[in-house]
């Protein structure tokens, strides 16, 4: 008996008794309509690179496997990917090469490239993938490593974060991080939980700098999803309700 025929029986048990079924208000809808399916984030370390061999932009649908980060015509959208062991490189030889950061925040945790987008809000846009395979209804989060530099040649201190969403759910902001002049923030996990209102869904980032101009660049790595693991006191109502069946039978005979 599959774990979805175990919950229909003992919401049927605990009817019988008499009993509310608070303890199952609790339990997400989609529980009971089926096996949760287990989508994935492709390319979500960014080591599939296609014929690349050195840190480029990633400014059109195809030279980034699987994401899209498509910059506005005529202007210098900083959209790049950092291939493994660079120092302080940005974006190799686009643009004319020779753009660097000030201080390169290290290799992430979860190792190889990482992708770094300008968050000047004159020049930031969404660095996207179409995510299937999602279960309406159910609740998912969406994991990865972020960090933060600042593009050589500008100066002053910079915030960065980034802004996430999932389809048409509140967009959320990650830890906001503190840049000080000709720094960098290093890599730190960020856990976002967003519900899917549809199969396939556009998962979003959008990098979010301040002040612009300097640039900010925003950093990221390791981007992957799951079902969202309930909260402890979802677990701690359900208990409660399993342990009132004994009194509630006895109270039932008594009657």
């Amino acid at each position: 008996m599959n774990t979805v025929s175990r919950l229909r029986r003992l919401a049927y048990k605990l009817s019988t008794t008499g009993l509310p079924l608070l303890a199952f208000a609790v339990v997400p809808p989609s529980a009971f309509a089926g096996p949760v399916l287990t989508p994935i984030i492709l390319n979500g370390s960014f080591e599939n690179v296609g014929t690349a061999s050195a840190s480029f932009s990633i400014n059109n649908t195809t030279i980034l496997p699987s994401w899209t980060a498509v910059g506005v015509t005529g202007n210098k959208i900083l959209n790049c990917l950092v291939y493994a062991g660079a120092t302080n490189n940005l974006c190799g030889t686009a643009f004319g090469g020779g753009l660097q950061f000030w201080v390169n925040p290290g290799p992430s945790p979860d190792g190889g490239n990482y992708v770094a987008i300008d968050g000047d809000q004159n020049f930031s846009v969404p660095f996207t993938q179409t995510v299937t395979g999602l279960t309406p209804g159910e609740r998912y989060s969406i994991s990865f490593y972020q960090a933060a530099a600042q593009q050589m040649g500008f100066d002053g201190a910079t915030t960065e974060r980034w802004s996430v969403s999932l389809g048409a759910s509140p967009v959320q902001l990650t830890t906001l991080m503190t840049n000080a002049n000709h720094g960098a923030v290093g890599w730190m996990r960020q856990t976002l939980s967003f519900t899917a209102a549809n199969a396939t869904e556009l998962l979003k980032f959008v990098a979010v700098g301040t002040p612009n101009g300097l640039p900010p660049f925003v950093l990221l790595d390791g981007v992957s999803i799951a079902v969202a693991v309930p909260e402890p006191a979802s677990f701690a109502l359900i208990g409660l309700g399993l342990l009132a069946l004994p009194a509630l039978r006895r109270l039932r005979k008594k009657q």
